[in-house]
């Protein structure tokens, strides 16, 4: 069941972690990209907006970042390089439940639910596409894909099942990077490795530890090599950094007014705000069954998409179980690479996944390539 386990970490790597020690290998991947502000309609604020043109591409890749992520995060553009490299043009917007995203979409939303945000989301690219091409015309192109990191992966495979698009750009791929299977249970995990790391990382106003904080910066700062970046942190530290940084985003994302990353777990969140937000009213059995890529009777139609539906996973990832990744692994079958190692989104700067990348995009690379000659 378990393929592509070749990996050059021995233990698995986390994104929050990982994005600090790996950023960008290709100057001219950086010189491609636009930056743009766009007033979506509805929007009390600009929305900020992230493009890596690739002068020959023929279809253009949205990517969404995880829960809290901004196209400026080091693991998104390292996705995103990887698409550019293939010769596809990238657009990214902030996550639905980053602060740029919800706090221009308004001050009293509510984000962590995945339908509405996934609904909003849509209408925020189809103004994004529609106000970009009256400014720049041969900025975009006519074809276009999908893809998403983490919570964003979990939305594009939504999407992927949805009898009824949330955006109107066509979307004729779908690419997955460590989608949670279930999202309630990531969200329970995320609640669990901050407060077992709490007392022990954090200070009481809910900063890092000196040591902890002196461990971070070594690593932002390249100060140790890539083989000693992993081994300055145990298993423990690298769970609670994932976790801290989650809880950072939601406490911005919803404008909590206590900035200290303890005054608030998600689970508490859900139960006093998310869930009374909703119309009509969930209970969290409901909510939790909406955000299950185990239940839409849609995901038993996968096998309908022989190369448009693509799915990277690593069988260590924190945020999911094994029994859950190989489910979805039964479900997929070649339509999903799956490692033994990297964590959450920790591979995504192996040469293996680079490897892999090309040859799983290789027959839809070559599909646009072939439509656009015979135009």
């Amino acid at each position: 069941m378990v393929e592509n386990d070749e990996h050059p970490f021995p233990e698995s790597m986390f994104a929050t972690l990982s994005g600090m020690a790996f950023p960008s290998r290709r100057p001219e991947f950086k010189q491609s990209l636009k930056k743009y502000k766009v007033a979506v309609k509805g929007f009390r604020r600009p929305l900020p907006v992230w493009y890596w043109k690739h002068a020959d591409a023929k279809m253009t890749f949205v990517l969404l970042s995880g829960y809290g992520g901004s196209p400026d995060s080091n693991v998104l553009q390292a996705v995103a390089e990887h698409l550019w490299e293939q010769g596809f043009s990238v657009l990214s917007v902030p996550s639905s439940t980053h602060p740029d995203f919800s706090q221009a979409a308004s001050s009293k939303r509510q984000p962590g639910h995945s339908p509405r945000d996934l609904m909003e989301l849509g209408a925020a690219l189809d103004d994004v596409k529609s106000i970009l091409s009256q400014r720049e015309p041969e900025l975009l192109t006519t074809r276009w894909a999908l893809s998403g990191l983490s919570y964003g992966a979990l939305q594009t495979l939504h999407e992927a099942l949805s009898e009824k698009p949330s955006s109107k750009l066509n979307f004729e791929a779908f690419v997955a990077f460590n989608p949670p299977v279930r999202l309630s249970y990531a969200l329970q995990r995320l609640d669990e490795s901050f407060t077992e790391g709490a007392d022990t990382y954090l200070l009481p106003l809910g900063q890092l530890t000196p040591s902890m904080a002196s461990k971070v910066q070594a690593a932002q700062n390249q100060q140790l090599y890539w083989s000693e970046t992993l081994a300055a942190f145990n298993q423990d530290e690298l769970e609670f950094l994932l976790a801290w940084e989650f809880r950072k985003s939601l406490l911005l994302a919803i404008s909590w007014p206590n900035p200290n990353p303890r005054s608030l777990s998600f689970g508490t969140y859900l139960e006093t705000q998310l869930l009374p937000s909703l119309n009509p009213r969930l209970d969290f059995r409901q909510w939790s069954d909406l955000q299950d890529l185990r239940l839409p009777e849609g995901m038993d139609e996968f096998h309908k998409y022989p190369r448009s539906v693509l799915v990277f996973h690593s069988l260590n990832d924190p945020l999911c179980t094994p029994s859950d990744i190989l489910w979805l692994k039964t479900k997929l079958g070649p339509q999903m690479q799956l490692y033994r190692q990297g964590g959450h989104l920790g591979y995504v700067w192996s040469e293996r996944f680079r490897s892999d990348v090309r040859t799983s995009l290789a027959p839809l690379r070559q599909e646009v390539l072939h439509s656009g000659l015979s135009r």
